[in-house]
């Protein structure tokens, strides 16, 4: 201890920049040595002032006694945040500030269920995975339950799929105008069904097992019995009905089917072909054969006015009556399907092998004819209101007062001219015993007012030469095209021209003539 006191009063002197160095020093305190019991009081100053704070520098500081490392504090940190993460929010809806408990299958059975509930106000209750009785005062046996949705059961239909169904429907509807029955005699009823069922069913019990003479007489017996039961089927299938738009269509089942009669009838503007389906489903145009007072029956492949005509249905399906062209009025068809064999080839037709359908032909002429300046149309032929009209042959030749080459031009129209000057020249048919034409053919010497154009069919550069002179003769023949139509004309408005091209023939003589038929 008194070395210690002699250090810090050493110390206490080093401070003190005027003190004197003394080799020992004798310390008392208050009159007496200074002791463990009687200290020595020091003061510390830096020369200038006393310091309150002694100023101590440490290299290290050994670990206390007990203390905890900072390893261990991580290593405690990073325990609590898995505890943290591991343990619920805590509550549960009857005890706040409760941790959930899961408890296993033999604590639950232990548990015993509360008998009843009592629920006051009007609280909101949710039941999961059982049934609630309604019961009290509103108490119904049906229950109304508003649904924002319901889910379609297992192999419903779509709506989308029945609109689809009506629309396919609808347009069979339309495709099957009029209405088709079908004429039985004596056929199937529903006793006579019973009956026949009865009698199968006694075949098959006849059936089983060995065959013996009984069961094959008996078996006699019941065929000879459905035989009897099934009746005889007409050979007759009829469907009527009308026309009145474009490609409306009756329609007859035409299988096993021979002949088929159909009678066109009504007031109409328009066109009919006859078609068979096919095993394929296409329908195939069939040619008509137009039945009259003599033989044979003109073949046609379409009617526009009032008529009966036979068609050959052998092979197909069905048979229809379809417009192919139509404009107004109604078309009511009757048809008649049977298994009768017309001979179409024979009686009908006469021997169409050898002899080839004939039907009324026309002709008419012009001679020596005079034509107008800047020559449009100047020889036409218009055609029929009630037949439908084939051009088969036209000619023309001329001269003029200086030779030279013409431009001719074979127009057709879609509708009629009008106006110029015009002569109607004098037709007559090739048999006495047809009908008066119906097509009006006419020569121009002034320009009409031309009508609409379908299209130039011909055109060709023909030499006319002078009256001393030989011209060339321009010649159209439709008469012998085979697979190839004519130039045909149908109604008024349709109009054949032939058509000089505004071109002047100065002198001008020319001869033309035309031939046609009307079916």
């Amino acid at each position: 201890m008194d070395s210690l006191i002699k250090i810090l009063m050493v110390l206490t002197l080093a401070l003190n920049a005027n003190a004197t160095y003394l080799d020992s020093v004798d310390v008392t305190s208050n009159g007496s040595p200074v002791s463990n019991t009687n200290p020595l009081g020091v003061r510390l100053s830096d020369g200038t002032s006393y310091i309150s704070t002694l100023p101590v520098s440490l290299a290290s500081i050994p670990l206390a006694s007990g203390a905890a490392l900072a390893s261990w504090q991580a290593s405690s940190d990073a325990t609590l945040s898995a505890l943290n993460a591991k343990t619920p929010a805590l509550g549960q809806a009857l005890n706040a500030a409760s941790v959930p408990v899961v408890l296993t299958a033999s604590q639950l059975s232990t548990l015993t269920p509360l008998s009843s509930v009592s629920i006051s106000g009007t609280p909101s209750v949710n039941v999961a995975n059982a049934s609630l009785a309604v019961t009290g005062a509103f108490f119904q046996a049906t229950q109304p339950v508003s649904l924002a949705s319901i889910p379609l059961a297992s192999g419903a239909a779509l709506a989308s799929w029945q609109a689809s169904a009506d629309t396919t429907l609808s347009a069979i509807n339309s495709k099957l105008a009029g209405t088709i029955a079908t004429s039985v005699a004596g056929g199937a009823t529903s006793a006579l069904q019973t009956s026949g069922n009865s009698s199968l069913s006694t075949i098959a019990s006849n059936t089983t097992g060995v065959s013996t003479a009984a069961n094959q007489s008996t078996m006699i017996t019941s065929l000879n019995t459905i035989a009897a039961n099934t009746g005889a089927q007409s050979t007759d299938t009829i469907a009527t009905g009308s026309i009145s738009a474009l490609n409306g269509a009756v329609l007859v089942n035409a299988q096993g089917a021979y002949t088929i009669s159909a009678n066109i009838a009504g007031t109409f503007v328009g066109t009919v072909v006859a078609e068979g389906q096919d095993a394929s489903g296409v329908w195939n145009q069939l040619p008509m054969y137009i039945v009259q007072t003599t033989t044979p029956y003109p073949q046609t492949f379409t009617v526009t006015t009032p008529s009966t005509v036979l068609i050959t249905g052998g092979g197909y399906a069905s048979v229809r009556i379809r417009s192919s062209a139509f404009t107004s009025g109604t078309i009511n068809v009757g048809l008649n399907a049977s298994l009768a064999q017309q001979t179409i080839f024979s009686a009908q037709l006469g021997t169409w092998a050898t002899k080839p359908v004939q039907v009324a032909t026309y002709g008419a002429s012009i001679t020596g004819a005079s034509f107008a300046v800047a020559n449009t149309d100047v020889f036409t032929i218009t055609g029929s209101a009630t037949k439908t009209i084939k051009i088969k042959h036209i000619s023309l030749d001329g001269t003029q007062t200086t030779a030279g080459v013409v431009g001719i031009l074979l127009i057709k129209r879609s509708t009629a001219n009008s106006g110029g000057t015009s002569t109607v020249v004098t037709s007559g048919p090739f048999d006495s015993t047809s009908a008066a034409a119906t097509a009006v053919v006419r020569q121009y010497t002034a320009n009409p007012t031309v009508g609409t154009p379908v299209a130039t069919l011909h055109s060709e550069k023909v030499f006319v030469s002078t009256t001393t002179g030989q011209p060339d003769e321009l010649k159209f023949d439709f008469s012998n095209l085979t697979g190839m139509q004519e130039i045909t004309l149908r109604g008024t408005n349709e109009v054949l021209a032939i058509n000089l091209n505004g071109v002047s023939v100065t002198g001008s003589s020319f001869n033309a003539d035309i031939t046609w038929t009307e079916e």
